[in-house]
């Protein structure tokens, strides 16, 4: 995509006042030839400076020397090098510095900084980088020169012998104020030279966690602590040849280098599957765990694609039990892995909490000579990515994307929605019916004599609180009718006219378990966009299950009596709970005693949602606000309360450790039984003198915030 802005804009940060900031590129690239020396110069240069910020000075002095031309091979080239350029008018124009890149090349990395001139290199002094000589793998930018002599302090040290000790070994640094190098022996700073000053540096933190600051666009703060500040012995420090502006730009890089290779990644991968929607969303569905938002939406949209599926295919099939063992079958890890795996989809999978923990092992910049470790992947993850590829399809163009995608993979047939749906998933009100339908024989819809005279009654109770006519009433009657009953509907329903109809709502309920999971899910998605995956689990655990489901059918649809249930009959007290609960949900009460519903409501649920999907001609958007909304209004506020306690962090107990008791349950003193059992052992031990205290009392004595009284217990041989 060539039009957007998105491909030429890449992000970076300051390492020491970080601050995401764009960085343009050019969007024509310009082509450079090179004799060969200039290159191997280049390459020299790029090496150096790689090895430099990622793994300090240490790394970029000891290899300095080496076969570059080893480090640019197959095992890490990524196709670019850095190099210093000369920005003209033009921002089109861009030349290599090839007078700065030979300096920087012939000039020694590391120069000893006594005696300090004047201006080093002609820079300032707050340009300087010093690097400890014991210590090269941190480096301090310079903060000033104090008036601290070298000297001064050594003559301390040999004064007092508890100075070193005490006050130089123990001490703690603090914003401006320094603290001498832990690094240093006492040995070394007796044997510099007295007359240098102590120089003041703070440590420049590690470029890792400004990669994952800059990654995740500043939405998580950069916590590096307190920065130590330290004060540097100049003659036992170097110099860095690189100003600060200089290092600090190539620190710099490193976040810029990541998200152009990945941003390179993810065209290559659009390439593969498809262009449809924003990179950000393929971006978010291949980084862990970022992708676990988006991996819920698509496995709950698969198992809706497969729930269709089977639900069309396999007429034969009339358990919802089998129907399910099926549906688990079809989209079980192993299979969407190696889906994944044919989409090439494990190539792109990123872990910046990985990167962090194990820096430069699975990432390095390019021609560092040496091939990054693979990152570790197990099979549900490869797996998530998929479905975490299918949400981002969704989210970023709805179901017409998502079916794409499913149908290319999971599903050979896929849904044909009548409106798209996704993100328009928050329920509206739906309107009372201007005309409901009233109760009518049963030959006006060519149905014979079921058994049950109150049939139309049933259906125009169901239509009225649902508000809605369906339009093929059998729909209707295999939503409401248990399996129990279904063969006696159907044999005395035999005479209808070419006409076949299942009977009972068990393969209404499986369609429907899917419908309603997708519902509460994708509404929770877009209402709360901030909750984590565990939250949407919990929220879902809350609102689909056989409680949840089966309090709004009562509620809302009067499920207890519409339901065909034939002999089938509930217990009278549960009879008598569940009427004071639909009592005191019309009042308005505050008091929901809680009640175990019959899981027959919530499958009666269910089948309904399905039935009414399947009248409505596959349409989203009125099972939504015929479904979810009455659930929402029964449910919702206990499920938010749900998901709040489980995903809010617990306070810290910090109240103070219970008060030491000298007496017992039993109102005896335990002072004196301790005495006591105390006389017991000296005549038994003659060498023991004292009673000593269990541990346990010893920690509360030692802990205990109150006075304590000591009471001190002569030896002698009186009690």
């Amino acid at each position: 995509k060539t039009n957007g802005s998105w491909r030429f804009e890449l992000k970076t940060s300051h390492v020491m006042t970080p601050a995401v900031q764009s960085v343009h590129m050019s969007t024509h690239p310009k082509q450079v030839t090179l004799p060969r020396a200039e290159l191997v110069l280049a390459l020299q240069f790029h090496v150096m400076l790689m090895r430099l910020i990622c793994y300090g000075v240490d790394a970029a002095a000891n290899h300095r020397d080496d076969d570059v031309e080893a480090a640019f091979s197959s095992k890490n080239d990524k196709g670019y090098i850095v190099v210093p350029v000369l920005l003209g008018g033009d921002e089109e124009r861009v030349d290599i510095d090839w007078a700065e890149l030979h300096n920087l090349m012939q000039t020694a990395l590391l120069r000893p900084a006594w005696p300090l001139p004047t201006t080093p290199h002609g820079l300032a002094i707050d340009e300087w980088i010093f690097v400890s000589n014991r210590r090269r793998d941190v480096a301090y930018v310079v903060q000033g020169i104090t008036p601290v002599l070298v000297g001064d302090v050594a003559r301390r040290v040999v004064a007092n012998n508890q100075y070193w000790s005490y006050t130089i070994q123990r001490a703690k640094s603090a914003p401006g104020v320094p603290i001498l190098g832990r690094w240093y022996t006492k040995d070394a700073l007796l044997k510099s030279t007295p007359e240098q000053p102590l120089v003041h540096g703070i440590e420049i933190p590690a470029a890792v966690p400004l990669i994952r600051y800059v990654h995740e666009q500043g939405t998580s703060p950069l916590e590096y602590g307190h920065l130590k500040e330290r004060l540097l012995i100049p003659d036992q420090t170097s110099i860095l040849s690189l100003r600060k502006s200089q290092y600090f730009e190539a620190l710099r890089l490193l976040p810029l280098l990541f998200e152009f290779e990945r941003k390179c990644q993810l065209s290559t991968l659009m390439f593969a599957v498809g262009r449809d929607i924003h990179v950000k969303y393929l971006e978010q569905a291949t980084t862990k765990p970022a992708y676990e938002r988006l991996e819920m939406l698509g496995d709950c949209f698969l198992k809706l694609e497969s729930t269709w599926w089977l639900y069309q295919n396999r007429p034969d099939i009339k358990s919802e039990g089998t129907l399910s063992m099926l549906r688990g079958d079809m989209i079980r890890n192993d299979r969407l892995c190696k889906l994944s795996m044919d989409k090439m989809l494990h190539h792109y999978m990123i872990y910046p909490a990985d990167f962090e923990q194990r820096p430069f092992r699975t990432w390095i910049p390019s021609c560092m000579g040496r091939t990054p470790d693979a990152v570790i992947a197990h099979l549900k993850w490869i797996a998530d990515v998929l479905e975490s590829t299918c949400g981002a399809y969704i989210e970023g163009a709805g179901e017409v994307a998502g079916r794409a995608w499913t149908g290319c993979s999971v599903c050979e047939t896929p849904q044909v929605y009548n409106r798209t749906y996704f993100p328009h998933c928050l329920p509206q009100p739906v309107p009372a019916q201007v005309d409901p339908e009233t109760p009518r024989d049963l030959a006006t819809w060519d149905l014979t004599h079921l058994g049950y005279d109150d049939i139309p009654e049933r259906m125009y109770l169901l239509q009225t609180s649902l508000k809605y006519n369906f339009k093929d009433k059998r729909l209707l009657l295999e939503a409401i009718t248990h399996p129990s009953v279904a063969q006696w509907l159907i044999h005395a329903d035999k005479t209808t006219t070419n006409v076949v109809w299942k009977g009972d709502y068990e393969r209404l309920e499986y369609l429907g378990d899917a419908l309603i999971e997708y519902l509460v899910v994708t509404y929770a998605y877009i209402a709360h966009p901030t909750w984590q995956p565990g939250a949407l689990t919990d929220w879902k655990g809350a609102t689909v299950s056989n409680d949840a489901l089966g309090k709004a059918a009562l509620i809302c649809f009067h499920i207890d009596q519409i339901m065909l249930t034939g002999s089938m009959r509930l217990d009278p007290l549960l009879v008598d709970k569940l009427a004071d609960l639909k009592r005191l949900h019309a009042e308005g009460s505050s008091e929901r005693p809680h009640v175990t519903m019959p899981k027959i409501f919530a499958d009666g649920f269910e089948a309904l949602c399905a039935a009414v999907f399947l009248d409505a001609g596959c349409d989203l958007h009125v099972i939504r606000d015929i479904f979810l909304g009455p659930l929402l209004s029964v449910v919702g506020p206990d499920a938010v309360a749900h998901v709040t306690r489980k995903n809010t962090p617990k306070p810290v107990d910090i109240s103070p450790p219970p008060t030491l008791s000298t007496t017992d349950a039993a109102g005896e003193n335990v002072e004196e039984d301790n005495l006591r059992h105390g006389e017991d052992a000296r005549n038994n031990d003659n060498d023991e003198a004292a009673v000593k205290p269990e541990p346990a009392r010893l920690s509360h004595i030692s802990t205990h915030q109150q006075p304590i009284e000591i009471i001190e217990i002569e030896d002698s041989d009186d009690e």
